[in-house]
């Protein structure tokens, strides 16, 4: 338990540090920052799991896909709950998420929640003072915003919509067209809800990891096009193809689009022009991550074995020295600072290791 405690407070240290000198506004997008909120260590060792525990134990780190996640460990099961930044945000100190479909304000020793809203919210983004949000209260895709604290609530969507994301004072977000499928169209408006216009003629899957926005690109899977992943400007100029292969998810890390095939398990990367594609890895890619020139992976090349399946490897990103960091099988992890977290699916604990493999040490204070 002193271990834990004390990589706690390092972990606090560092998130202090790291956005110290940022403004209010970038803290909401600072996901370096690092929480991990271990309390009530003596009383959790004698006294059964109830509701109160499992508001406890929570990890909030930097995910593998550059996301904010959350770690959550529920009595003595522990449960590896992976959200991105549509469910989890940090703003002036204090953290700001979803559960079951309601949003929560609480500091980051756990004190203070509020409920802000008694709407049914899908996913929201904190910008420039407000939180904007779609609500689904009606059975129907609506984008709101309110303060901070949960007032002065407003419409800002006319059509049926989901929200993406908030770029530069412009939402960009999914025009419904089918919600039972789960369906939209790629579209932005400006922040106070005016200008609204369709970025491209595509049918795109309505989630977080459908669309990524970056230097003035909208990175796209089209849904009506076979699942081929595809660009468009901001301003809804020059949409082009990208890659002819159907992509089941993918990334995009310092300029260069990583994806795994749809129908198969194949990592391949493609520069943003299209050009220069070629395969990274054949090894049954479960879930990647790039750092540096690093490539980190599960791969369950063979599921028939279960000593090699589900490992989590690094490798250079030329495919060269392959290693792997630990003996756990896994189906997914996270990246919090220079450590790996992760669900062992063996023994259903949580462990973190650093990022050459060394240090394993369980994370899970409820295990038995």
């Amino acid at each position: 338990m002193r271990t834990i405690k004390t990589l706690t407070i390092v972990m606090l240290l560092i998130m202090i540090t790291a956005t110290a000198s940022c403004s209010e506004k970038d803290i909401a997008a600072d996901y370096e920052a690092i929480k991990l909120e271990l309390e009530n260590e003596s009383e959790s060792e004698t006294k059964e799991p109830s509701e109160e525990a499992e508001q406890k134990w929570t990890i909030y780190a930097e995910a593998s896909d550059g996301m904010l996640h959350k770690i959550r460990l529920q009595g003595l099961q522990q449960k590896l709950i992976s959200s991105n930044d549509q469910t989890v945000q940090i703003e002036n100190g204090e953290i700001y998420y979803l559960e079951r479909e309601s949003l929560y304000r609480s500091g980051f020793d756990g004190k203070n929640l509020t409920k802000l809203s008694n709407a049914v919210i899908l996913s929201f983004k904190i910008y420039d003072g407000w939180i904007y949000y779609t609500d689904i209260s009606n059975a129907e895709y609506q984008i709101y915003k309110m303060k901070l604290d949960g007032s002065a609530t407003q419409r800002i969507s006319k059509d049926e919509c989901m929200l993406i994301s908030i770029v530069d004072s412009y939402i960009y977000y999914y025009q419904v067209v089918n919600s039972r499928y789960g369906i939209g169209m790629l579209c932005r408006m400006r922040i106070d809800g005016t200008g609204g216009m369709r970025l491209c003629e595509d049918i795109i899957e309505m989630s977080p990891l459908s669309v990524h926005i970056e230097k003035g690109w909208c990175y796209y899977c089209s849904f009506s096009d076979d699942r081929k992943l595809y660009k468009v400007k901001v301003n809804g100029m020059q949409r082009k193809n990208i890659s002819e292969d159907s992509v089941a998810h993918f990334k995009v890390f310092d300029g260069a689009i990583y994806y795994k095939k749809a129908f198969d398990t194949i990592l391949v990367k493609v520069e943003a022009e299209g050009n220069q594609q070629e395969t990274m890895l054949e090894e049954g890619i479960v879930d990647f991550y790039v750092m540096g020139d690093q490539l980190y992976y599960i791969s369950n090349y063979d599921a028939r074995d279960l000593d090699s399946s589900y490992k989590l490897y690094k490798t250079g990103l030329g495919g060269k020295k392959k290693m792997k960091l630990c003996d756990d099988s896994m189906t997914s992890f996270i990246v919090a600072g220079e450590w790996i977290c992760f669900l062992g699916v063996d023994d259903n604990k949580i462990y973190k290791i650093k990022m050459d493999g060394t240090a394993r040490e369980e994370i899970s204070p409820h295990s038995q």
